[in-house]
């Protein structure tokens, strides 16, 4: 994996922490809701797979967390400290997913 997204070594335990602690669902309602088939879930939880950017957004929207939620699960999953507010790896986050592909996020409306 490029040194910059070593980030996303831990995204399927991070993705299971989200569905499972912050969420509260199981993979047969995440399947429900996002139309994500429960065995593509599975496999991206046990790491088998890594989501493509399209369905990570749509994991997340359905975990009701943003990037920072992400950067988080990340943390926790790696045994990192945890910050509840740490700009730094939100910043790094941002960066990794421009890197996979995503558009660098506009500003809200509020900001």
């Amino acid at each position: 994996m490029h040194s910059g997204l070593t980030i996303f070594n831990g995204l399927g335990p991070a993705l299971r922490r989200l569905r499972e602690k912050v969420a509260g669902l199981t993979q047969t309602e995440v399947a429900a809701r996002s139309g994500i088939a429960q065995s593509r879930l599975s496999r991206y939880e046990n790491g088998r797979k890594h989501p493509d950017l399209f369905t990570l957004d749509r994991l997340l929207s359905c975990y009701g967390v943003d990037l920072e939620g992400l950067g988080r699960a990340l943390k926790e999953t790696q045994s990192a400290p945890v910050s509840t507010n740490d700009p730094e790896l939100v910043a790094r986050v941002r960066d990794a997913l421009v890197q996979l592909g995503y558009s660098t996020p506009s500003p809200s409306p509020d900001s």
